[in-house]
């Protein structure tokens, strides 16, 4: 019987003790969550203040298809640019307007203006789904980039 020997190689150290990691994951998961939570609390909110499931419905759309556009384009800029804690800053600046300009005119503005604020509220969600996993290979050592 032939013995397959496994090459083993050494654990790493915690993870979490690696500079900004901790910080990385709190903050990343946390506006996720926010993010997610928005998207139900604006239909909750087109809903009660409306009465219009059709403009619900819109408001998701809204929010949900710039991401196919901007997704690509802010991923391509963000991982050459030497700005992106501004851009994650300014990302979560524009998002909190929008919200509250949301908040602010749902049930008296025209739905066009609901439904252009969703529209400028969507631009922010790769950015917050997915350029936070840009920012771990700058912590994480080459090795445990995998795992991280």
């Amino acid at each position: 019987m032939t013995a397959v020997l496994h090459q083993q190689t050494p654990v790493p150290p915690s993870l979490w003790r690696a500079p900004g990691l901790g910080a990385l994951f709190t903050a990343s998961t946390t506006a996720r969550l926010a993010n997610e939570a928005a998207r139900v609390a604006m239909v909750l909110l087109v809903l009660d203040r409306t009465g219009s499931p059709a403009l619900a419905g819109t408001v998701v759309g809204a929010l949900a298809l710039p991401a196919l556009v901007t997704g690509p384009v802010l991923g391509a800029w963000l991982d050459r640019t030497d700005h992106r804690r501004w851009v994650f800053v300014a990302n979560q600046v524009l998002l909190l307007g929008v919200l509250l300009a949301l908040l602010a005119v749902t049930g008296t503005a025209p739905s066009y203006v609901v439904v252009l604020l969703s529209l400028l509220a969507g631009v922010t969600a790769p950015v917050l789904t997915g350029g936070f996993t840009g920012l771990i290979p700058p912590l994480v050592p080459a090795p445990h980039l995998r795992r991280a």
